[in-house]
């Protein structure tokens, strides 16, 4: 999502700055703002909703008598806490690109171009 995000918005500063006649063309498709601005809410929502489906998750391995838990950046599922299998949770890919779109760069382009 966040790595979605972060695409467009530097594609377009880029294209607004070497490319002006491609980033008018962009902004002004409504049919790609609309469709960016539904992308855009529909996974913003399931963003939100991930803190529930993790519960949801972690009560139903805890059923069966699994355990899930995270360290850091890695989430792990096992039959007991430090005993697992465990991936990457890209928390801290998620953690810089958030940080990085609320710079004022970034957020008067959302204003500027989706928000209107």
């Amino acid at each position: 999502y966040y790595e979605f995000k972060f695409f467009i918005y530097t594609y377009l500063i880029h294209a607004r700055k070497k490319q002006k006649s491609v980033y008018r063309d962009i902004v002004s498709n409504r049919d790609f703002i609309r469709a960016f601005n539904v992308i855009d809410a529909m996974y913003g929502a399931l963003i939100d909703r991930i803190a529930v489906i993790e519960n949801d998750v972690e009560r139903h391995l805890s059923a069966r008598g699994l355990h899930m838990w995270k360290n850091g950046p890695y989430t792990y599922i096992g039959a007991a806490p430090g005993a697992g299998t465990g991936r990457s949770n890209f928390s801290d890919t998620v953690e810089l690109l958030r940080e990085e779109l609320k710079k004022d760069i970034y957020t008067r382009l959302e204003k500027d171009v989706f928000s209107r």
